[in-house]
């Protein structure tokens, strides 16, 4: 069984808007699960108060976005019956679908998350306040503000692989260092290959659950043009399949596919995309 939340909001943050990319993605993936034998449910998520539950709807600040989240997080979790059910998100961008990761970890305390994003500016742990839009997406589950913010049952920090960005600052870097976190940024991917990738994955993620953030600005911005933030010099679509033949061995319970902006599509290679890295992880 799979259940999936679509999540027709965002921050506000990115160059174009995401909000229309849940029902694109999911519209184009129905009739493939159905094709294939796959049953899914479909979850409402619910708005928190102040949100209205429109389309366009913009994340104004950082109580806002914990209560999308929070309210992500527990339809997610209140959706699974069995325990061999998995966790679909679609839609939004990195922040406003930060709780799906949360789901997967409270349903399986073990789990590790491998985090795909063309860019490098939301790796700091975060404080719950200020800088809430750089401090608050899915790396920070390894800050302090997620703990408090979002609470989880058996709440510990993530193992976790980060697959993309072009660079980090220098602070970024020292942060992970002392974490439980490999990074594989796009330039150290071009100079020493894919192979101390898969290693890792095989290596990290081994047989533990797994759940997959990836971003859509992970792609290289001129062959897939329906993303949030134009990421020129991203992944191919070898290369990303590649590393998804990977993964889809692994024990799958939570998929986020976040950052995909259909208005700026080109012949739906982008919304095609999606749909065809989601049906890669469930077959």
């Amino acid at each position: 069984m799979i259940n999936i939340g679509l999540m027709p909001y965002s921050l506000g943050g990115g160059v174009v808007e995401t909000e229309a990319g849940a029902q694109a993605i999911f519209e184009q993936l129905a009739p493939h699960l159905e094709q294939r034998g796959l049953s899914y449910g479909l979850l409402d998520a619910v708005a928190p108060s102040g949100l209205p539950r429109v389309s366009n709807s913009r994340v104004k600040n950082y109580a806002a976005l914990i209560g999308l989240n929070r309210s992500l997080k527990s339809s997610l979790i209140s959706s699974i019956s069995e325990q061999e059910e998995t966790l679909l998100t679609i839609g939004g961008d990195r922040g406003s679908v930060l709780g799906s990761a949360f789901a997967t970890k409270e349903l399986y305390p073990q789990a590790a998350i491998i985090y795909f994003s063309g860019f490098g500016d939301s790796f700091m742990p975060g404080n719950g306040s200020g800088e809430w839009l750089n401090n608050s997406i899915v790396p920070s589950l390894l800050g302090r503000a997620a703990a408090k913010d979002l609470p989880t049952k058996g709440y510990r920090d993530f193992e976790m692989i980060i697959v993309g960005p072009q660079y980090l600052e220098r602070s970024e870097l020292e942060y992970i260092k002392g974490q439980n976190i490999k990074y594989f940024g796009i330039n150290q991917i071009l100079v020493g290959g894919f192979k101390p990738l898969i290693q890792a994955i095989r290596q990290t993620l081994g047989h533990k659950p797994v759940h997959i953030f990836f971003s859509m600005d992970t792609m290289n911005f001129q062959d897939f043009p329906g993303i949030s933030q134009p990421n020129q010099g991203g992944l191919s679509y070898r290369e990303i399949k590649l590393v998804f033949s990977e993964l889809a061995k692994k024990q799958i319970r939570g998929i986020t596919i976040a950052d995909q902006a259909p208005d700026y599509d080109q012949d739906e290679r982008t919304l095609t995309l999606a749909t065809e890295l989601i049906l890669d992880l469930l077959s």
